[in-house]
């Protein structure tokens, strides 16, 4: 016996209870058969719109970052920075340079050198690296008076190390003499597009 047999030998009444409940159960499953496609398209639709918007909004940022790149690459080899670096010439000259700028605003300070010293040179990328270590002894303010050459000078110069000894006993009226010892560097380098100087 079928389904079908069964419910017909079912009374009219139960018959007809049987279709009402079997009603919603169709309208929810045609409901599901059509909702989950329409939702599964427009979720993916949104999460596509977002991915391609992000693209976009990724692109144009490096669109612009590559044009900002471009045009402080174009203005580098006319930078005023590169004025001020210490120009190649002989070999180690410009080492030489370094330390008789140093010195000598040491002695524009009113600063005593007691022993300078140059490093061997390090090379930094497109830039040579030359250190001078100088021991000086001096008041506070003329040492502050150097320290404010150093940063006016014509060629760029940069304390990198700073060693300060005062007296042990000092009188209150009195403006101690100090020993620095300080190591001031200074770089040479070439504006880009120049031929390249053998460093020392």
């Amino acid at each position: 016996m079928t389904l079908a047999d069964r419910m017909a030998a079912k009374p009219r009444l139960l018959q007809q209870l049987c279709a009402l409940l079997l009603v919603p159960v169709v309208i929810v499953c045609a409901g599901l058969l059509i909702a989950t496609p329409v939702k599964w398209v427009l979720t993916s639709q949104a999460s596509w719109r977002e991915t391609v918007s992000g693209e976009l909004a990724r692109a144009r940022g490096e669109a612009g970052a590559l044009k900002v790149l471009t045009e402080r690459r174009t203005a580098l080899p006319s930078a005023a920075i590169w004025q001020r670096l210490y120009g190649g010439g002989s070999p180690g000259s410009a080492g030489h340079a370094v330390q008789q700028d140093v010195t000598r605003l040491c002695s524009s300070a009113g600063m005593e050198s007691q022993a300078v010293a140059l490093f061997p040179s390090e090379k930094e990328g497109p830039l040579v690296r030359y250190t001078v270590r100088i021991t000086l002894t001096g008041t506070a303010d003329r040492f502050q008076t150097f320290l404010a050459q150093l940063r006016t000078n014509a060629r760029y110069l940069r304390v990198e190390k700073l060693t300060v000894t005062s007296p042990q006993s000092q009188r209150p009226d009195e403006n101690a003499p100090l020993t620095i010892v300080a190591d001031v560097v200074g770089f040479e380098g070439e504006r880009p597009g120049a031929a390249a100087t053998p460093a020392t």
